[in-house]
């Protein structure tokens, strides 16, 4: 009677009524009298449409009929439901957007058994944590295409629970850094992580730092040397450092170019070279910025080993711990400083600046009305 009693013990499926097959007539008709007067109408539904043989059927549906009749509910359990339990598709979890220079997060997570769709983002001022309607691992793949096109010239991954877990971790840490209110959705967020581990995702897996430890202890000077290259890196997210930095390069630039000093294109070039350094020291001369921009660079090593591009994995890491010792000054980080040159239209300064040498009363009032542009897009 083993059959028949791992059936009354499983959920009231179909399939699982059609393995009782091998079982006899004689025992699947006591079987319904017991089913009966145990009241489990769901599973003498599914014995009533699994093929077991007319008698069978017969006595099966005029029993969970009777059930029915004295108001006891029970319906025939979808297959879909119980396999989408047993296998919940940890492989395609979580679409991901990295955060570059400028600390963005972007996440879409697909739905758990036990968890709900969210969407998760961060930009500048804007932080969001919502729940969405079902999102399925297919359609998290519709959408990272839509991504890619309203984001020419950007990337985006789709990961596996493990890296849901960091991503969301991530996301914490910085609203924490900035201290920032988590957003509203944050306890469907917190449970869909909690879902994933329970499902076995192992965030220690997707952790670049513990499994790419040897590759970056034997980096290469070759790999240290091209770790700039990751700013022209689609999957890198935003290479512009944040709004602070950038103004404050810009409003030097502006002085740069309206001084009264001559120089050779040469010279310049060097005087904005020199800029650019002051300006990437400034930035992060402070403790608290170097530690949310080295957390960025190992979060983004764990995407960029979920991509399976462990090189580019260790660039971030190597990168992130050059940042966080504070050993260099930044402007000697090839990532840094990169980031803060590839902004500056050295052509164009050039030429304004050779304009107000031969003019200078004319590009006074000028710079004076670009200002006041300038602070108008700002605020905006």
């Amino acid at each position: 009677m083993s059959e028949t009693t791992e059936f009354t013990a499983g959920p009231a499926t179909i399939s699982a009524a059609k393995a009782l097959k091998e079982t006899s007539e004689k025992d699947l008709l006591k079987l319904i009298k017991a089913l009966e007067a145990d009241q489990q109408r769901a599973h003498l539904e599914a014995m009533g449409q699994a093929g077991l043989g007319k008698a069978v059927k017969k006595a099966a549906r005029k029993a969970a009929y009777r059930l029915k009749s004295k108001g006891v509910e029970g319906e025939v359990v979808p297959e879909a439901a119980v396999e989408f339990k047993v296998e919940a598709n940890l492989d395609e979890a979580i679409l991901v957007g990295l955060p570059g220079l400028r600390g963005n997060f972007f996440a879409v997570a697909a739905e758990l058994p036990g968890a709900q769709s969210f969407r998760l983002q961060l930009e500048g001022q804007h932080i969001e944590g919502a729940l969405l309607e079902t999102v399925t691992a297919g359609r998290l793949k519709k959408i990272r295409r839509s991504m890619e096109e309203d984001n020419e010239g950007h990337a985006f991954l789709v990961g596996n629970a493990a890296l849901g877990i960091r991503t969301i971790d991530a996301y914490e840490a910085e609203l924490q850094a900035l201290e920032a209110d988590m957003p509203e959705g944050w306890p469907f967020i917190q449970s869909w992580r909690a879902d994933a581990l329970e499902r076995g995702a192992d965030p220690e897996a997707a952790s670049a730092r513990k499994t790419l430890a040897g590759k970056l202890d034997d980096i290469s000077d070759e790999l240290k040397e091209g770790a700039a290259k990751l700013l022209t890196d689609p999957r890198f997210g935003p290479p512009v450092p944040p709004d602070q930095p950038v103004d404050s390069l810009m409003g030097e630039i502006g002085q740069a170019v309206h001084s009264q000093i001559e120089l050779t294109r040469d010279q310049f070039e060097e005087r904005l070279q020199g800029l650019a350094a002051t300006v990437a020291d400034a930035w992060l001369a402070n403790e608290g910025e170097r530690k949310r921009l080295s957390a960025w660079l190992d979060y983004s090593a764990d995407c960029f080993m979920a991509w399976g591009d462990d090189d580019a994995a260790v660039q971030c890491l190597w990168a992130s711990d050059q940042v966080a010792a504070g050993d260099k000054l930044p402007h000697e980080l090839p990532l840094v400083i990169g980031a803060f040159v590839q902004i500056m239209d050295v052509d164009s300064a050039w030429e304004h600046f050779q304009e107000f040498l031969e003019n200078p009363e004319a590009h006074a009032h000028h710079m004076h009305d670009h200002d006041h542009d300038h602070d108008h897009d700002h605020d905006h």
